[in-house]
């Protein structure tokens, strides 16, 4: 089954609405804090990459998305040894443009409020936020992303954005149906 592009805008639109992996909140609360930067940390293991060390469906594309924005920092947030990330930046995420300012932390956003060790990250990618890669959540993320940079640079609301696109800019892969996600 495949779907056309009203359907992915209304999907996308249930999912921002839904604050699926807090895009939405995060975006909405970097506008009212006057910031213009999302920091996003993602876990490698069996979420960006399968244990082959191959990208999970449409996780090359989000990344290079958010890589390609100036809007995202991003972080890993991960189970895998240094080792393990650093053979996965160089062969995958540095061709792709992908700079990582942290490992396991967020030197630059911590939340002094609560504890200083702690780090702060606006969105989280990995299974306990949700991430179910076997069901193509890369995709639906990617599109939750683009609409994030449009509102944080243009001020539209998400709704509004998600609306206007005149159609997916990246098919939605034939294994995604729609199907209730919550």
């Amino acid at each position: 089954m495949t779907m056309n592009d009203e359907e992915v805008r209304q999907h996308l639109t249930l999912l921002w609405s839904s604050n699926i992996f807090n895009i939405r909140r995060a975006t909405m609360e970097a506008q009212a804090q006057g910031r213009t930067r999302l920091d996003v940390a993602f876990e490698l293991v069996d979420v960006a990459f399968r244990p082959d060390g191959e990208f999970m469906p449409y996780a090359r594309e989000c990344l290079g998305f958010l890589a390609s924005r100036n809007v995202f920092s991003l972080y890993l947030w991960t189970v895998a040894d240094s080792e393990t990330c650093t053979r996965l930046k160089i062969s995958k995420l540095t061709p792709l443009g992908v700079v990582i300012k942290g490992y396991n932390e967020n030197p630059f956003h911590r939340n002094v409020a609560w504890d200083a060790r702690k780090p702060w990250f606006d969105v989280i990618i990995d299974r306990t936020t949700g991430m179910d890669v076997q069901n193509g959540l890369w995709y639906w993320a990617l599109g939750l992303f683009r609409t994030a940079a449009e509102v944080l640079s243009e001020g539209l609301s998400g709704t509004h954005i998600i609306q206007k696109a005149a159609s997916s800019v990246v098919a939605p892969p034939t294994s995604i149906i729609k199907r209730k996600l919550f």
